[in-house]
């Protein structure tokens, strides 16, 4: 599960660890793994193969989360795929987006998730992966989606 900054990645792979059982893998911050078993994977420093073989043999539902730098890790992404994953593609109304980036439990400056949607805007990401969308704001209310309903879609899309 992948997509721009603040749509809620982290937030719904936790959700699905916590209410469904599945082991959640953070890229981006691998001290936050649901296990000490996969502290040691990284947006930097993962085998996509060797990964995987580790969750097909535990044969456990996992969540991998991770706002990927478009080019650096394509590769990573496209193996994932080859492999069996389903990519899905987290988005939405921008300027929420840029709220709940604000609003995260450890600020990260505007520059940061510009120089991201920007690579974001300059990568055909849609032609390269073909992931499945999820927009996961109510853009009447002004807000994220409720995660159970994001969920649903989850489990309906895959």
């Amino acid at each position: 599960m992948t997509g721009i900054p603040g749509t809620g990645k982290t937030t719904i792979g936790n959700y699905l660890k916590d209410y469904y059982g599945y082991s959640h893998i953070d890229l981006e911050n691998p001290e936050k793994n649901s296990s000490s078993e996969y502290l040691c994977y990284s947006q930097n420093n993962f085998d996509p193969d060797l990964l995987f073989k580790k969750l097909k043999k535990e044969g456990k539902d996992t969540v991998i989360t991770w706002g990927f730098y478009p080019l650096v890790h394509d590769h990573k992404l496209l193996r994932l795929q080859a492999l069996g994953a389903t990519l899905f593609w987290l988005d939405g109304d921008r300027e929420l987006a840029r709220e709940a980036w604000r609003n995260r439990e450890e600020p990260i400056p505007d520059d940061l998730f510009d120089a991201q949607i920007e690579k974001i805007n300059n990568h055909d990401i849609q032609g390269i992966f073909s992931p499945i969308n999820l927009d996961t704001f109510n853009n009447e209310e002004k807000k994220h989606r409720n995660l159970e309903e994001i969920v649903k879609d989850i489990f309906e899309k895959s």
